[in-house]
């Protein structure tokens, strides 16, 4: 029976972190529209205001490269858990890189459920 050597590097763990991505674009837009709501008093709408005008261009703009990135950051990691599995062997591999897929599957599952409805048009107001 071939056990395999459990990998420790940061290649092993790279999968893992680009399956959360997503999950953290939509944790930085919801911050952004938090941050907005107490800088105006009010919910932020679509071009009201503009949210380039709000002053918070470095989180304005990480939103927007956020969201043009989360489709490379789950076929990278999806490509990585199918080189890893390649290259590992046995109990390491499976233990390790694996649970990416599912945790990807998840949270693009997560951005897609919650930018589909979008009640409060916060995705549209962001990417204004």
């Amino acid at each position: 029976m071939k056990t395999g050597r459990i990998r420790t590097g940061i290649a092993w763990r790279l999968p893992l972190l680009l399956a959360w991505y997503p999950l953290a674009w939509l944790a930085s837009v919801h911050l952004f529209v938090m941050r907005a709501r107490l800088h105006l008093g009010f919910w932020p709408e679509p071009s009201r205001p503009d949210p380039k005008d709000l002053g918070f261009t470095f989180q304005h703009a990480a939103v927007g490269f956020g969201l043009a990135t989360v489709p490379g950051a789950i076929l990278t990691a999806v490509v990585l858990v199918v080189v890893l599995g390649g290259v590992g062997s046995g109990i390491g591999w499976r233990t390790q890189a694996w649970p990416a897929l599912p945790l990807a599957a998840v949270s693009l599952a997560a951005v897609v459920a919650a930018g589909r409805p979008d009640p409060g048009r916060f995705f549209d107001g962001c990417m204004d």
